[in-house]
């Protein structure tokens, strides 16, 4: 079923089914597994985006490289 509320917490008779956890947005299905019990809803449906690993540096870091890459040719 759906689950609004991210801080109940996971009980024993739980184990086996399937949950809807509601993230702010959207919801999150979930198969709950005997490990979970005694956890918070909340904790497996993330409320944030992935951050992507790819990021530019900042301009004021970039020139900084460039500089340190500079003066390693010239030596």
């Amino acid at each position: 079923g759906n689950i609004w509320s991210r801080r109940s917490c996971i009980l024993p008779r739980f184990v086996g089914c399937c949950a809807q956890i509601y993230n702010g947005k959207g919801s999150v299905g979930l198969k709950i597994t005997e490990e979970m019990v005694g956890h918070k809803f909340g904790e497996f449906a993330s409320t944030r985006k992935p951050s992507s690993s790819g990021k530019r540096a900042s301009p004021s870091k970039t020139k900084i490289r460039q500089k340190e890459k500079d003066t390693q040719v010239e030596n």
